[in-house]
């Protein structure tokens, strides 16, 4: 079975796989927005990964995916 945690960011979603009452993977799906260097842009930047950090630190002890669309230049 599966468990959506409740986030409060729109840009930051959380869910457990539960079997047999054990959570056997946290999946954290992350939008981060695309970073153009604008103070808006880096302003909810900053508040998306305060949310992961946060949903992060919930779940130390078990295993845990992130998945998503990071907007990020990789290096060449």
């Amino acid at each position: 079975t599966y468990k959506i945690i409740d986030i409060d960011n729109e840009r930051v979603s959380d869910i457990q796989l539960i079997s047999k009452g054990q959570v056997l993977m946290n999946i954290i799906g992350v939008y981060l927005p695309f970073y153009d260097e604008s103070v808006d842009q880096i302003e909810l930047y900053a508040e998306s990964l305060q949310c992961l950090q946060s949903v992060l630190e919930l779940h130390k002890g078990g295993p845990l995916m992130i998945v998503g669309d990071m907007n990020a230049v990789l290096p060449q």
